[in-house]
C-alpha cells in the first residue's frame, strides 16, 4: 500500500513538473512571437505547421527535439532558455535587446548566424545569371559556391569576363555572407578590391521544381564609367551532378539574352522579369 502511494506521488510530481514546463515554454514562446508580424509568418519561417505551433502557444504540448531546435535557432535563444521562468526569460531578452542597441554591429552579425537545419539544402555550387549594364546589358554567368563555416553561410563568386580584344579573360572574385529570413535568402558580397562596391542578392528560398533554380533579384553598381545603380532579375542554377569546377568555370562569361548557349527557361525568366521591372 505504501509503495502504491509512493508511486502515485512520483507520478503526480512528474505531471506537475511537466505542466510547469509547458506553462513556461508557452509564455516564453508567446513573448518571442510578440516581436513578429504574425504567428503564421513565424510558422512559415521556422518550417512548422501552424496547428502544431498553436498547441505549443496554448501550453497543450511540447515540441519534439527537432522542432525545439528549430524554434530556438529562429529566435536566437538556447533550448534551455525557453524553459526559464517567464519573468527571468523576459529580463534576459530585454538585456540582449539593450546590448544590441548599444552596438548595432552585433544585430547585423547575428542575422548571418545560420541554423544548419534550415540552410543545409542551399550549400553547394551554382551558375549565377543576371543582366549587367556594365557589359551592354549582356547576361553575366558566374560560378557561385555556398558553404557553412563556423555557423555562418559563406559565399564565393567568380566572374569570368573578356578583356578588350575578347581573346583573353579576366577573373574577378567576390566574397560574401548568406542568411535565410522570411522565406528568402539574403546575400551580401564584396570584391577583393578595397574600393569595390557591395552587391546584394535576394532569392526566394523555394527552389524551382526539377531545375532546383533559386530566383530573385540582384542590386549592384555598374563597373563602367557611369557607375549607375541597377537592379536585375537573377537565377542561380545548381551545377549538375558530376560537373567539375574547371568545366563549370569554362561555361562562365557573357551571353546575349537570347543566346542558344543559355538554358531557354533561364532566358525566359530574365526577359520576363526585366520587362515587368521596366513597367
Amino acid at each position: 500500500m505504501l509503495r502504491l502511494v509512493a508511486q502515485v506521488g512520483v507520478v503526480t510530481v512528474k505531471i506537475g513538473m511537466m505542466t510547469i514546463k509547458k506553462q513556461c515554454f508557452s509564455a516564453n514562446l508567446s513573448l518571442c512571437c510578440a516581436a513578429h508580424r504574425s504567428v503564421s509568418q513565424v510558422c512559415r519561417d521556422i518550417g512548422i505547421n501552424r496547428p502544431q505551433f498553436v498547441r505549443y502557444l496554448k501550453g497543450e504540448a511540447l515540441p519534439s527535439a527537432n522542432n525545439l531546435g528549430k524554434i530556438a535557432a529562429f529566435f536566437r535563444v538556447t533550448e534551455a532558455e525557453l524553459f526559464l521562468p517567464p519573468d527571468q526569460f523576459r529580463t534576459l531578452l530585454a538585456a540582449r535587446h539593450k546590448a544590441r542597441r548599444r552596438d548595432p554591429r552585433d544585430m547585423i552579425f547575428e542575422a548571418f548566424r545560420s541554423d544548419q537545419r534550415r540552410t543545409d539544402q542551399f550549400q553547394g555550387f551554382y551558375h549565377s545569371h543576371y543582366i549587367s549594364p556594365s557589359w551592354g546589358y549582356s547576361v553575366v554567368r558566374g560560378l557561385m559556391g555556398v558553404w557553412l563555416d563556423g555557423g555562418v553561410l559563406q559565399t564565393r563568386g567568380i566572374l569570368r569576363t573578356p578583356v578588350r580584344n575578347r581573346k583573353r579573360f579576366r577573373k574577378a572574385g567576390y566574397y560574401g555572407l548568406m542568411t535565410a529570413a522570411r522565406g528568402h535568402l539574403f546575400v551580401v558580397e564584396k570584391t577583393l578590391n578595397p574600393n569595390g562596391a557591395l552587391c546584394e542578392t535576394i532569392l526566394r528560398a523555394e527552389p524551382q521544381p526539377v531545375s532546383g533554380d533559386l530566383q530573385g533579384k540582384v542590386m549592384a553598381v555598374s563597373s563602367n564609367a557611369a557607375q549607375s545603380v541597377f537592379v536585375s532579375p537573377a537565377v542561380w542554377r545548381p551545377l549538375a551532378a558530376g560537373t567539375g569546377l574547371r568545366a563549370a568555370m569554362k561555361d562562365c562569361g557573357l551571353y546575349a539574352l537570347d543566346s542558344p548557349e543559355l538554358p531557354a527557361d533561364i532566358c525566359k525568366y530574365l526577359k520576363t522579369e526585366r520587362r515587368l521591372a521596366a513597367r
